[in-house]
C-alpha cells in the first residue's frame, strides 16, 4: 500500500488534520480549493465557541463575515474574541421576518450546574425551553427573559453587500428553518448552508430538504446538522 500525504495548508490536508472531522469540514474540503479569505454569515453565534463550525476556519484561514446574536452577554465574548479582527462584523440582533424586536427565553447563564450546551438554549418559543428545562430539573419559573433586536432579512443582505457569500451558518434553536423559508435562492445563493436540524420536526425538516433541493443544493447529515452545498 502506498502513503499518501497531504499538505496541511490545503483543504483536504485541513480536513484530515481538523479534529471534528465533521461532514461540514468535509464539504468545505470538497467544494473549495482553496479554504483562504472566505466571506461567511452565521445566525445565531452565541459565543462563538460552543460548537460553532466557524471559529477554526476564522482563525486559521481569515474568513470574513457577519455574524448575528440576539444576547447581548454572549455579543461581549464574540467582541472579546475577535477584538481587533476587522474582517468579523457582530451584530447584536436576532435575525427575523421583520425588524423591531421581540422576546427570547433562555435559561440563566449564570447557573454553574447546568451542562455546557444549555448556553445555547436561547429560544423564541417559550414551550420548547419549558420542556427542555424541565428535562434538566429546572421550574419554569426559573426561565430567563428579555427582549432583544430583530432585523429582517432583507436588512442581513445589505449589510453583506454584493459581494457572493461562501458560507451560511445557522443555529438558532429551531427556528432555522424559518430563516430559510426567508430567502430568495435567485437573489442569494451561498456555496455552502449549515444548519442545525436537531431542532426541527421531522415535518420540518423534510420541508428545509425539500426547499433546498428546489433550489439546487445537494445535502448530508452529521448528527445534529445539515450540511447543503450547491450543485450548480
Amino acid at each position: 500500500m502506498g502513503l499518501v500525504s497531504y499538505r496541511a495548508d490545503t483543504p483536504t490536508g485541513y480536513y484530515f488534520a481538523h479534529s471534528r472531522r465533521s461532514m461540514f469540514d468535509h464539504v468545505l474540503s470538497r467544494k473549495f480549493s482553496s479554504l483562504a479569505n472566505l466571506r461567511f454569515i452565521q445566525i445565531g453565534a452565541n459565543d462563538g465557541a460552543l460548537e460553532d463550525p466557524l471559529v477554526a476556519y476564522i482563525a486559521r484561514f481569515g474568513w470574513k463575515g457577519t455574524m448575528y446574536e440576539p444576547l447581548p452577554f454572549f455579543c461581549d465574548l464574540l467582541r472579546a474574541r475577535y477584538a481587533g479582527n476587522p474582517g468579523v462584523n457582530i451584530v447584536n440582533a436576532a435575525v427575523h421576518r421583520e425588524s423591531g424586536d421581540r422576546e427570547i427565553f433562555f435559561l440563566p447563564p449564570d447557573r454553574k450546574d447546568l451542562p455546557e450546551f444549555t448556553a445555547g438554549m436561547g429560544t423564541f418559543d417559550r414551550e420548547r425551553i419549558v420542556a427542555a428545562a424541565g428535562r434538566l430539573g429546572i421550574a419554569a419559573q426559573e426561565i430567563a427573559t428579555r427582549k432583544v433586536a430583530t432585523v429582517s432579512w432583507r436588512s442581513v443582505l445589505e449589510a453583506f453587500g454584493r459581494q457572493e457569500c461562501d458560507v451560511l451558518a445557522i443555529d438558532t434553536e429551531g427556528y432555522d428553518l424559518e430563516i430559510l423559508k426567508l430567502i430568495d435562492f435567485e437573489e442569494f445563493r451561498p456555496q455552502v448552508i449549515h444548519f442545525e436540524h436537531s431542532h426541527l420536526t421531522i415535518d420540518d425538516r423534510l420541508a428545509a430538504c425539500k426547499l433546498l433541493i428546489a433550489a439546487s443544493y445537494e445535502m448530508a447529515t452529521w448528527y445534529g446538522d445539515t450540511t447543503a452545498w450547491r450543485a450548480s
